[in-house]
């Protein structure tokens, strides 16, 4: 397994994590309430906003898909503005390169469900980046 140094974005201390869970956005805090202390900063730093999952997500009130923190990932808002509309709960939204955090719409490919999300991402055997 790899492993790769860190500094803990709350209180400083350098940690070493497994590079996956890097890669899968995490590694960001050295122990759980460094990571408790961290997102609440953050929801205070950006107002109604939370990272959760590499994802960015929003307070929505009324949105007839948020979750049971009145949240929408950020990315599915930037793409029902674009569109017009409300997106399904079916259909998906792929980050083109890789940045769940880069939700211009230029970076934004919308994709009509979960097994075409993973088609594009395996392409016949060939395993390409989220």
């Amino acid at each position: 397994m790899i492993y790769t140094n860190r500094i803990c974005e709350t209180c400083g201390k350098d940690f070493i994590i497994p590079a996956w869970k890097v890669n899968q956005g995490g590694g960001r805090f050295c122990s759980k309430p460094c990571k408790h202390i961290g997102h609440s900063k953050e929801m205070q730093k950006e107002g109604h906003t939370r990272i959760r999952a590499g994802y960015r997500f929003i307070k929505c009130h009324n949105h007839p898909f948020r979750n049971a923190f009145d949240e929408v990932r950020e990315h599915r808002l930037v793409m029902e503005k674009h569109l017009g509309r409300y997106l399904t709960p079916q259909e998906k939204i792929h980050h083109i390169n890789g940045d769940k955090l880069d939700n211009r719409i230029e970076n934004l490919l919308l994709l009509p469900n979960l097994g075409e999300h993973n088609k594009y991402h395996h392409r016949g055997n060939q395993y390409t980046k989220a």
